[in-house]
């Protein structure tokens, strides 16, 4: 008697399969066994070896082939969908203060900032530049880790060159718009710098 190496029952093998057997090799009572053994193989294998496998053949990794994917996409008229962000116009929240200051956006040239990891310019939310205020209005994508450090990254940049970077929430712009106005026009005017999230 055989013992199936998938189901673990004993069975009548063929000769074939207790030469098999004896030469220390698996053996199954039929193909749903070894079918199923085979999967669960090839599943082990993937998880351990599929992500470097795909990355390292990924054709998107060949400048001809993004070119091309490119062009295509161009030809057909396809644009992501764009849900926020620049490029999309003032939010809400930041239409409301800019009606209320008088503030419009605007960017700030990093002057070759790429080579040292920063990107080619910088777009604030609203900004006094006379005063060089900067004002950021930040929706829920700013409480993601990677977003964070991002705005931290920006902030930095700014202030080591004499920006002075009044962050708020939608939230806070929506439910107290005139406190927020208040603290733009005493930064406005040559005040103290407030903390850093001036409504906590």
């Amino acid at each position: 008697m055989l013992k199936c190496a998938g189901c673990g029952r004993e069975f009548e093998g063929k000769d074939y399969q207790r030469w098999s057997s004896n030469k220390g090799n698996n053996v199954y009572c039929g193909s749903v066994c070894k079918n199923a053994l085979s999967s669960a193989t090839a599943a082990k294998t993937n998880r351990k070896y599929a992500s470097a496998r795909m990355t390292s053949n990924n054709p998107m990794r060949k400048a001809e082939v993004r070119q091309s994917v490119s062009d295509t996409l161009k030809r057909i008229g396809h644009k992501p969908s764009v849900r926020g962000g620049n490029g999309t116009g003032l939010t809400t929240a930041e239409q409301m203060l800019s009606d209320a200051t008088g503030l419009q956006p605007y960017i700030v040239n990093t002057h070759g900032g790429r080579s040292k990891g920063f990107p080619t310019h910088y777009k604030l939310d609203l900004a006094d530049p006379q005063h060089m205020l900067a004002i950021e209005v930040d929706g829920n994508s700013h409480n993601l880790i990677t977003r964070q450090a991002q705005d931290r990254k920006k902030e930095s940049y700014l202030r080591s060159r004499g920006w002075t970077v009044l962050r708020f929430t939608n939230k806070q712009v929506l439910e107290n718009t005139a406190y927020c106005v208040s603290i733009i026009k005493e930064n406005s005017h040559g005040f103290a710098t407030v903390p850093k999230r001036v409504l906590g």
